[in-house]
């Protein structure tokens, strides 16, 4: 995965604890957030994870799709010094960080990279992606 592509990094609720008021963290995170259009936010991330994202979040073909949900918001901002983007969707934040930054953070916590990008994903099966991008 390129090292421009942001990846999956974790959700708000499943954020480590001593990440959410520490300065730079979570709190500092969503409070300096600054919105962008969904086509920016699809610029910038993996769309393979998005897509498993979305249909993890009942997002299916024929039903509502994520990109005309209208309380969907999507955004950019700041965690400890390294942009990152995100939306958020029923006031859960989702953000996506660069590659090495995931990696790095794993490493530092003892987890596989991959525990670490899962740790936030709401449900085990996903149906059928509605093909949206």
């Amino acid at each position: 995965m390129p090292d421009n592509e942001y990846q999956f990094f974790c959700n708000c609720v499943s954020w480590d604890s001593d990440d959410v008021d520490a300065p730079g963290g979570l709190c500092d995170l969503v409070d300096n957030c600054e919105g962008v259009s969904r086509a920016t936010f699809l610029k910038h991330v993996n769309r393979d994870e998005m897509r498993e994202l979305e249909l993890n979040l009942g997002y299916k073909r024929g039903s509502l799709v994520m990109s005309q949900d209208n309380h969907v918001t999507y955004f950019r901002s700041v965690h400890h010094g390294e942009t990152v983007y995100g939306f958020c969707w029923s006031a859960i934040e989702y953000v996506f960080k660069r590659p090495r930054s995931v990696a790095n953070y794993a490493t530092s916590h003892d987890e596989t990279e991959s525990e670490s990008r899962n740790a936030g994903w709401l449900f085990d099966e996903p149906d059928v992606f509605d093909g949206d991008f």
